[in-house]
């Protein structure tokens, strides 16, 4: 007998004496074979044989990208691809703070920066697949950090009396702020006695604009009832200032407290260019004098070039609830290195004003917010006579404090205070966080005095 067959895979072949098919088929695929047999008598029908060529068994191999960026302290994900069913992973070579998970998933955070090669292979049904080089570059967060806003607490007089909110901007280009002067909300919602009852903001320029001839600053824009639109004033600046109403929406973003709809508390949206400027917060009607809240809020995202480099307030300090209450907060990634400064004395040999402080003290607190302190805000440092080392206090917070040296007043461009005089200031390095500095007077002094906050940059 012998055999044939037509349409064989690639790769096999029949013996035609036997009609044994051997062979290595060289293409996946289903073929149909046609068989015949022929003896003495004759030839045999047709018959048809399927033949199924499966698909040669391969080794797994990675697929996903042969580079990651990590940045160190920041969490990292790199998932692993591969090709032909990988059943495990085999990793060499990750950074500190980096594992492999049994799926393929690097993850972590790099402890320090630098490029990490990493080897790897995957692991089939038919063993161990070629080895690939991940390289993972790490590299350190950018730094940043920058004064956000200030909140000046005091009780507002008349005349020269009023509350007096300062700031410096400094940077190209501009800055959005959120200017509040609260009034009937500081009773509403805090229960704060002698309220101011009608509060009137205005922003004025720093009285050095063309035109002004250092003859006093002139107002930019005032607002009464924070619903209510600004009116502008009679500042050369006003076209390099946009002014809008501050809407809910707004301070809701800022996590400014709300407002109660049609209350007499003031507030203004601002764009500024590069400048010093003030914020007033005075009192209108039959009782213009209370309590009050000068609010200033960088309104802007991410790190613009311009930022808030100084924070001032001024007004008639008294005892209890009326001594003088600052707040500022210090946003970014890193510390910050702030001049604090508590100016009585200094505003009489300097300006020749009168009925200022003799004795002011400087105490700085922290937001009460930090371990075990359940909202009892706490001293970080205490001052009376800028010569001397401030005293530190109990907060938790690491803070270094050191004395206010003339090269650092002289360095963030401050006004000198007399060696020997009794003004109080220190220079202090924070972390991001909440703060304020209280301005009283030692032995329940009273006058106007003046607390200022310098970045160091």
């Amino acid at each position: 007998t012998a055999f044939s067959a037509q349409n064989l895979p690639a790769g096999l072949s029949l013996n035609i004496g036997t009609g044994a098919i051997t062979g290595t088929p060289t293409v996946a695929g289903v073929t149909i074979a046609t068989l015949t047999a022929t003896n003495a008598v004759g030839q045999s029908y047709p018959f048809a044989l399927q033949i199924t060529v499966a698909p040669a068994a391969t080794s797994s191999s990675v697929t996903s990208a042969s580079t990651a960026a990590a940045t160190t302290g920041s969490s990292f994900n790199y998932q692993i691809a591969a090709s032909n069913t990988p059943i495990s992973y085999n990793v060499a070579g990750l950074p500190s703070g980096l594992t492999v998970s049994g799926s393929g998933l690097i993850s972590g955070t790099v402890t320090a920066a630098g490029s990490y090669p990493i080897t790897i292979s995957v692991n089939n049904a038919t063993g161990t697949g070629s080895t690939f080089t991940l390289t993972i570059t790490a590299t350190n967060p950018v730094t940043y950090v920058r004064l956000v806003n200030l909140s000046a607490r005091a009780f507002v007089n008349t005349g020269g009396n009023v509350l007096i909110a300062g700031f410096g901007i400094s940077g190209a280009g501009s800055k959005q702020l959120l200017l509040r002067g609260v009034g009937p909300d500081m009773n509403s919602y805090f229960g704060v006695p002698d309220d101011l009852n009608d509060a009137s903001l205005a922003l004025y320029d720093n009285g050095q604009q063309t035109g002004e001839a250092g003859i006093g600053a002139k107002v930019i824009s005032s607002n009464n009832g924070w619903q209510n639109n600004s009116v502008a004033g009679n500042s050369p600046e006003i076209p390099q200032v946009s002014v809008s109403v501050a809407s809910a929406g707004i301070m809701n973003a800022l996590g400014a407290f709300p407002y109660l709809a049609n209350s007499l508390d003031a507030a203004m949206l601002v764009t500024v260019p590069s400048s010093s400027f003030t914020a007033q917060v005075s009192g209108l009607g039959a009782s213009p004098t209370g309590v009050a809240l000068a609010e200033i809020y960088d309104a802007d995202t991410g790190s613009p070039a311009a930022r808030l480099i100084n924070l001032s307030a001024r007004c008639q300090v008294g005892i209890g609830f009326n001594i003088l209450i600052a707040g500022f907060g210090i946003s970014g990634n890193t510390n910050d290195t702030v001049l604090i400064r508590g100016v009585g004395p200094g505003l009489t040999s300097t300006f020749g004003l009168p009925g200022t402080m003799t004795n002011p003290q400087l105490v700085l607190f922290d937001d009460g917010n930090r371990p075990g302190e359940n909202g009892a805000s706490r001293a970080i440092a205490t001052n009376a006579g800028w010569n001397t080392a401030p005293s530190l206090g109990t907060s938790p917070v690491v803070a270094s404090v050191q004395v206010a040296t003339v090269q650092a007043m002289n360095a963030v461009g401050a006004f000198s205070l007399n060696n020997g005089s009794t003004d109080a200031a220190m220079l202090v390095t924070l972390p991001p966080g909440s703060y304020t500095a209280q301005l009283s007077g030692v032995g329940g002094t009273t006058g106007i005095g003046l607390v200022e906050v310098y970045e160091d940059l």
